[in-house]
Parts: structure tokens; C-alpha cells; sequence
């Protein structure tokens, strides 16, 4: 049924980009699951739930890239993502530019997921939940380091 779309995001991650000659190598990420923050500290409470995405058992979401392609058509970052206790490889499309001084990076991805993938199976509500869930990124100003 999924008539209601509810928006969240994760307030606590950390990761590593590598950048060589101009182009982005590879991509690994943190993801505090406890840090979701859907604007109703209830209904965050129960994502934290076992039902759901079992915080406790299962503290991160992991993703890990395997291979990055940009051949100016497309761009797509393949990897695997890691929620609860299953693994994915998937593909996300995604962009990658600097800031005009090149001082700054700019990556953003975007992509759908099908939450049953991950075992988020949601018992007698999984019926009123949608499958789908739509996947934003944006790392804006992220400072490039300093050349020795």
C-alpha cells in the first residue's frame, strides 16, 4: 500500500574517498545506524527495533566500493552494502566534481533500493510498508588535503 512517504537521514558517518589525478578511485562508508533521524524520535525509537534494523545486533551499514567507471555517459560507483546482517553488490549512479579553486570535492548518489534485499521484513505491517526506498548521498565541501 505505501501511500505515506516518510524522509530520514543519518546524522552520524564517517568514511574515506580516494582521488587520483582528477578522478574518484574509491568509496567506503560508516553509517551509524542509531543516528537516523526521521523528525519523530518514536518512530526512530522502533526502527531501532529488532524488527527492524536491529541497532543493537547491528550498529552500521557498511558500503564498500569494488569498482568505480565514468566514461563521461555514465558514472556508476558498484560495490557491496552491507545492512543488518546481508551483503548486496550494487550499482549507484553517481556525480563528482571540484569546486573552481579545486580545493573541494563534491560527490553526490542517488539510487533506489528494495529493503526485502536486506531482510527488512517488517512482520504483519510489511504489507502497509513499501519495498522501495529511495537512496540520496550528498558530500558537498568535503576539503581536499593539503600537497606536501
Amino acid at each position: 500500500m505505501a501511500f505515506l512517504t516518510v524522509n530520514g537521514k543519518f546524522t552520524d558517518y564517517e568514511g574515506n574517498l580516494s582521488v587520483h589525478n582528477g578522478k574518484l578511485q574509491s568509496v567506503d562508508c560508516k553509517i551509524i545506524v542509531q543516528s537516523l533521524d526521521s523528525n519523530d524520535k518514536t518512530r526512530d525509537e522502533s526502527l531501532m527495533d529488532k524488527a527492524y534494523l536491529d541497532a543493537e545486533i547491528y550498529p552500521f551499514i557498511l558500503f564498500s566500493s569494488t569498482k568505480i567507471v565514468s566514461n563521461g555517459n555514465t558514472s556508476l560507483i558498484s560495490g557491496i552494502l552491507r545492512i543488518k546482517n546481508r551483503e548486496k553488490k550494487v550499482s549507484i549512479p553517481y556525480e563528482f566534481r571540484f569546486s573552481k579553486d579545486r580545493k573541494e570535492i563534491q560527490l553526490r548518489l542517488a539510487t533506489e533500493l528494495n529493503r526485502k534485499d536486506f531482510g527488512l521484513d517488517f512482520g504483519p505491517m510489511d504489507t502497509l510498508i513499501g519495498d522501495n526506498i529511495t537512496v540520496d548521498i550528498e558530500i558537498l565541501g568535503l576539503a581536499l588535503p593539503e600537497k606536501k
